[in-house]
């Protein structure tokens, strides 16, 4: 159906198509309708600056562009016809089978992969069909993914590591793989234990955000002297010995965890080592994305802390005498887009020439020791190429000459780091951070260097020699934006003392206007780290896509106190899920609520047939004018609904008391929905519900109505409604206004009317708002079958 919906909008054999949104079903479906209809993809990273684009569109002439909402802005200068992401589900659902079904051959082109971050003329790799097909069929040989498998989409899919290892591998070998809204530990931890996650492809940074997450809770445990003795006996036990020794690490990771894929950067053995004595191996590869992701990897049985795996057959790989690592087999691309020049540099006699640097041990393991070319690897798995910056840098008065390195940090980080020559050395901060600006995130320099002489070192054709700059910068005591140590001894823990503890920056240069980017080196993974560092400490959820790194402290306090005012992260007990408390509930319900239901208020209930041929979790959806509304709903309902039935009441009325919090738990099974501000916590616990096969009671209202007529419906219900994919089950209620009005305490007796809808099915990806609507007519509609 996407492949026929795409050649509806033009898309012929051979038309590019840009792919320019986070990572979700919609992206992956998108993908690979466009590689079924014949069409090529061109995926984006969803960071890409609008120059980048506009350059990518410029040389690919894509003849459309599947964008998601959150980068529209961004794509207004693309001048090619857009659809969004989010609208797929909708459109697929009237959808027909394309008509064309083109034949496609191995070396037809699949997709063309630019790499992630230049400001010059983007290069972008061909890669076909046969490439990705033999590197998928290669990988497998190292990586145990099949049917049983559960992995966690992590790495944009704009990167070519995830494409094969996170989406191709897995949908070759029948594994499932899940998808999130954020990459906040918060949200990754919660998604490992409810999906029984067993596999993640990561780079480096995030295994290091998982590894300190964990230590941080063991040091506030008392802990660490434990932790060390535990690690020490691990590395002498089998992996299910270690298993067993963290067990508890274990479960608080799902408890199914099988192996992480790791790859895009340097690895620190030490790193690995941790997450191997936990019980976690971790199998690390090298790529390319000419060689479409993957040379080497390791598996289960041979894998080699330090290394990056062995070559797996099919492929070749070759050290010239200089140390530069060539590969060549089908998994190697044939060159650069519309690049005949680029492609002739990259590639001898049938090699590829990675520009990398490394040797072979005499038992076939990589290892890998650096880049050859002046190519900057972020931690993070992100390209910075040197000479856009320099380009930059040298433009500025201030600046006679530039020279960007990635200058190696203690942990095993790479950071972008200038290095200028200068006549004045005052105006050099200014012209860093005016240049960062005018970068991408990632490019941004996190330090600079005055060189001290009065010109670099050169080769014969007077280029910088970049590795005498780096050894010059290692015997320098004096380094601009030098960061020392942030202490430990924290006596009173607030938002700067966090932002301080994640950038490396004393708190005293920390102000409001400092930006988590330009001023602090934040990248989008270490705003995650902020962001979980945040919410273990200070107990607030804030969601990802508020805080960029463009975004300053004075931002992030105002969004701090915007949450903390609307709704603190809010905690969901489970036991009023329990048996105890389901008996105890059952038993109060049948003892007193209905039997002083049934003196106050005579009930005529109409509808209940509706409700005989339906199974699984249900949404109930009620309008809302009085206290005794849950009251009535619950009497009505057949006893298999009430038994495992839950309600989303207001957070600020019912909850703010926690002794009444609790009351109403116990009665009918309340849990906390925000009215206003941050809901997202209650609507995050209504998909659990649903998932674990609980029914839920909303109204959709959110207040009860002053003059007993309907008020608007929040748009919350219509996400609801679209999104969990269970029936909606449309209730209305007659005559409880009368009997129990909104600012009455003493109720007046009166008969009651409920009438129970034939449920409502909404098709993917319809409107919120619209869906809202059609509920409430169908409620309106129960209105007028009253009997009396």
């Amino acid at each position: 159906c996407m492949a026929g919906l795409l050649q509806d909008r033009g898309m012929e054999k051979g038309d590019r198509v840009l792919v320019w949104a986070p990572n979700s079903p919609s992206w992956v479906i998108a993908y690979l309708g466009a590689l079924l209809g014949g069409g090529v993809a061109v995926p984006l990273d969803v960071g890409s600056t609008p120059d980048f684009a506009a350059k990518v569109a410029t040389q690919t002439e894509p003849v459309l562009a599947l964008l998601s909402k959150s980068i529209l802005e961004s794509a207004q200068g693309l001048s090619v016809p857009t659809l969004q992401v989010e609208d797929l589900p909708r459109l697929l659902y009237h959808a027909q089978r394309a008509s064309r079904e083109p034949q496609i051959r191995g070396q037809d082109l699949a997709e063309i992969m630019y790499t992630s971050g230049t400001t010059g003329e983007p290069k972008g790799v061909m890669l076909t069909h046969r490439n990705l097909i033999f590197n998928v069929e290669t990988a497998l040989q190292m990586m145990p993914v099949n049917p049983e498998t559960t992995a966690l989409s992590f790495i944009p899919l704009s990167h070519m590591y995830e494409q094969i290892v996170g989406l191709l591998i897995p949908l070759r070998s029948g594994a499932s793989i899940v998808y999130l809204p954020s990459r906040q530990p918060h949200i990754v931890l919660r998604a490992l234990r409810r999906e029984g996650i067993t596999a993640m492809a990561l780079v480096p940074q995030v295994l290091q955000l998982f590894m300190s997450r964990i230590e941080r809770e063991v040091e506030r445990q008392g802990r660490v002297a434990l932790w060390r003795l535990l690690h020490r006996l691990a590395s002498r036990l089998p992996m299910r010995a270690r298993r067993f020794l963290f067990g508890s690490v274990r479960r608080e990771l799902g408890g199914h965890l099988q192996f992480f894929s790791c790859g895009g950067a340097y690895l620190d053995p030490s790193l690995a080592q941790k997450w191997e004595n936990l019980g976690v191996p971790v199998l690390q590869g090298y790529g390319t994305t000419e060689a479409t992701a993957l040379v080497t990897g390791s598996d289960l049985r041979h894998r080699r802390l330090g290394t990056v795996g062995r070559v797996p057959k099919g492929q070749e790989v070759a050290i010239v005498p200089d140390g530069e690592i060539l590969i060549r087999g089908e998994n190697v691309s044939s060159g650069y887009w519309r690049n005949p020049e680029a492609t002739k540099q990259a590639y001898r006699d049938g090699w590829y020439c990675t520009g990398d640097l490394g040797y072979l041990d005499p038992d076939g393991y990589l290892h890998f020791k650096g880049r050859k070319k002046n190519l900057i690897v972020l931690a993070d798995g992100m390209n910075v190429y040197p000479e856009d910056i320099e380009n930059r840098l040298n433009l500025r008065p201030e600046i006679q000459e530039a020279a960007v390195v990635g200058l190696p940090q203690k942990d095993g980080r790479v950071e972008v780091h200038a290095v200028v020559l200068a006549a004045d050395a005052e105006g050099v901060e200014k012209a860093v951070r005016e240049t960062n600006r005018l970068l991408a995130p990632h490019q941004q320099m996190r330090g600079f260097t005055v060189w001290p002489g009065e010109d670099f070192p050169r080769t014969h054709t007077f280029k910088v020699k970049r590795h005498e700059v780096l050894d010059m910068l290692g015997k320098e005591e004096k380094v601009g934006k030098e960061r020392p140590e942030v202490t430990k001894k924290q006596v009173e823990v607030d938002l700067r003392d966090l932002v301080a503890q994640t950038a490396g920056v004393p708190r005293e240069e920390i102000g409001p206007q400092s930006a988590l980017g330009l001023d602090l080196g934040l990248d989008s993974l270490s705003i995650v780290e902020l962001l979980c560092l945040i919410e273990e400490e200070m107990g607030i959820y804030v969601e990802e896509a508020r805080v960029s790194p463009q975004a300053t402290v004075g931002d992030l306090e105002a969004i701090l106190a915007d949450v903390e005012r609307a709704q603190a992260l809010t905690p969901f007990p489970q036991w009023p899920l329990g048996f105890p408390a389901r008996a105890a509930r059952t038993l109060l319900q049948r003892t007193l609520m209905d039997p002083l239901l049934a003196l106050l208020c005579p009930i005529q209930a109409r509808g209940l047939e509706n409700l005989e041929n339906l199974s699984g979790p249900l949404l109930f959806s009620a309008n809302h004018t009085s206290h005794l509304d849950t009251l009535l709903v619950l009497k009505v309902l057949p006893r298999r609904y009430r038994w495992r039935l839950s309600l989303a009441a207001a957070a600020d009325y019912w909850f703010a008391n926690p002794l009444l919090g609790n009351l109403t738990a116990l009665l009918i099974n309340s849990f906390p929905m925000a009215r206003q501000g941050n809901a997202r916590p209650g609507m995050e616990h209504t998909v659990d519900l649903i998932d674990r096969g609980w029914s839920v009671l909303i109204f959709p209202e959110g207040t009860r109505s002053l003059s007993g007529e309907m008020q608007p419906f929040k748009p919350g219900v219509g996400l609801l409604a679209v999104e969990l994919g269970v029936p909606v089950v449309p209730i209305h209620l007659r005559g409880v206004y009368a009997i129990l009005p909104k600012g009455s305490r003493v109720p007046r007796r009166g008969p009651v009317e409920v009438t129970i809808g034939a449920p409502l099915r909404f098709p993917p990806g319809m409107d919120y708002v619209q869906a809202a609507q059609q509920l409430k007519r169908e409620i309106r509609r129960l209105s007028a079958l009253s009997g009396y």
